[in-house]
């Protein structure tokens, strides 16, 4: 089998949109390169020459890490196609909640402090209070991420913060609203690790700095001049001065985030090399050939799919395919 990873730079620039399917080694390429990602050989097949598993002195760790360098280059040749612009909208638009909790503090000052006497030092003790759980969510949010993948703690987070700002929308007294606002910082804490995993695990090697800058930046700003449109408008309404006009801007708020929520849970994927590194293999090539579908990408034609390629649990399953 020939050795194909190697020059997956030269089937396609890792920063670019993937490669047209006319090369008439575009199959075997993909072959190789899915087959030996993470050491993904079919019992049977011969090793490319100088594999990690093979070579004499290896060691556990090592091969582990040439399997991770061989993922880079498969997540490369994928290139930035329509998965990765897809995901990286979800990503941006998901981080528009960090924008907007944080301008709902400073906007609902007045309110918050003429609806329930509360006084300026208090306040600020308050949003400091909210910080404290940003940060906390954060922390132990990276920890979790790692140890249970991305998604399933962006999907659990993002449900949280759904829940605690919609309950802060029927606030009866200044403790509560504070009590389900922290909530909500601490399950944004807790989703901003996974956003960035996932924003930089999905893209090429050259798209990387600019999607965690995209995410954090642009999609943090964005929520900030959303919450102030919507204020604006209230305002030019006199929601503001009504009552219960601020639980109108909270309800938007949880609104928009609610509709992001449900294109992440849709169209959202695990990381790529959260499942390798769980050993998760089968799902992580069936999650590439996804990918390279999404993308236009040529795909090896074999009679037997490529995720019944890998590690094979029965040696004699795998030595009867093999030699089919």
């Amino acid at each position: 089998r020939p050795s194909s990873v190697g020059t997956a730079a030269g089937c396609n620039s890792q920063g670019d949109r993937p490669a047209s399917g006319d090369a008439d080694d575009q199959p075997e390429k993909w072959r190789a390169a899915l087959l030996r990602a993470g050491d993904w050989v079919h019992e049977g097949s011969a090793r490319p020459a100088g594999g990690g598993a093979e070579r004499e002195g290896s060691t556990g760790g090592s091969s582990y890490a040439g399997g991770e360098r061989q993922l880079e280059h498969i997540v490369s040749m994928l290139g930035f196609g329509r998965f990765q612009e897809q995901s990286l909208l979800i990503l941006i638009a998901m981080q528009f909640a960090d924008g907007m909790e944080a301008t709902l503090w400073w906007t609902f000052e007045d309110v918050v402090r003429e609806r329930w006497q509360v006084l300026h030092f208090e306040y600020r003790v308050g949003c400091c209070v909210a910080v404290l759980f940003l940060a906390a969510g954060s922390f132990f949010g990276g920890k979790l991420a790692d140890e249970h993948g991305r998604h399933l703690v962006a999907f659990f987070s993002g449900a949280a913060y759904l829940v605690a700002a919609f309950l802060s929308c029927f606030s009866f007294n200044k403790w509560c609203l504070l009590f389900l606002r922290c909530l909500c910082s601490a399950a944004l804490g807790f989703r901003l690790p996974s956003s960035l995993a996932l924003a930089v695990e999905i893209l090429p090697c050259t798209w990387r700095a600019r999607g965690a800058i995209l995410v954090t930046g642009v999609g943090a700003t964005l929520g900030c001049v959303l919450v102030l449109l919507v204020w604006e408008m209230a305002r030019l309404l006199q929601l503001d001065t009504m009552p219960h006009g601020w639980r109108i801007v909270l309800a938007c708020c949880f609104l928009v985030d609610g509709a992001v929520f449900q294109f992440f849970r849709n169209n959202m994927a695990e990381s790529p090399f959260f499942l390798r590194h769980k050993g998760r293999l089968r799902e992580c090539c069936a999650l590439l050939t996804e990918v390279a579908e999404i993308n236009d990408c040529i795909l090896p034609d074999d009679d037997m799919p490529v995720s019944c390629q890998i590690e094979l649990e029965d040696p004699a399953e795998a030595s009867a395919l093999s030699a089919a």
